[in-house]
């Protein structure tokens, strides 16, 4: 347990220095009125429920398993070492499945299904480490549930990672406003 205290903590300071790099980028981003409009959260909540197939086919399974076998506990199952191996291989799966997806098309699954894409702040495709470290960045976001506040709190909609990595999630072909 302390090793995941560390880790997590280290992925905490990461996640803070980073977003203090880009802090200058944001000023700017935000001063320009060309700049990309964050995808409306219901697309995005909707792409992120897609992407957690790995995490939501293992707590079916757990699930299943409960079912078969009425008398187990489902907490008790929970704290059984080979259910955290699969939950740990379940989360690996879903940060490997999304930052391999992004790092190749800068859209996962979901994004793709909900017409979304990562971008930079300056509008272009972000970097090969900008978009593997903010699905690395998921692991805090998973592990500390109450930090997808950070959404809210963000001057443009953005999670922990997208701040920490100056990415921002769009919709790939937005509708233009209807010119009157």
């Amino acid at each position: 347990e302390s090793v995941y205290g560390v880790v997590t903590l280290a992925a905490m300071v990461f996640a803070l220095v980073a977003s203090f790099q880009h802090r200058r980028q944001m000023q700017e981003f935000l001063l320009r009125e060309d700049r990309p409009q964050a995808a409306p959260l219901r697309l995005r909540f909707a792409a992120a429920l897609v992407d957690l197939w790995p995490i939501i086919a293992m707590a079916i399974i757990v699930r299943v398993i409960h079912v078969v076998q009425p008398d187990s506990d489902p907490f008790v199952v929970a704290q059984d070492p080979k259910f955290e191996f699969a939950m740990f291989m379940a989360v690996c799966v879903y940060i490997g499945h999304t930052a391999v997806l992004e790092a190749i098309f800068s859209r996962t699954i979901g994004k793709m299904l909900f017409g979304l894409t990562v971008v930079s702040l300056d509008g272009g495709r972000p970097s090969l480490w900008a978009l593997i470290m903010r699905n690395v960045l998921r692991c805090i976001e998973i592990a500390f549930f109450p930090m997808i506040v950070m959404v809210f709190l963000s001057p443009v909609s953005q999670r922990a990672g997208d701040i920490a990595m100056g990415t921002l999630v769009v919709e790939k072909n937005p509708k233009k406003p209807a010119e009157e």
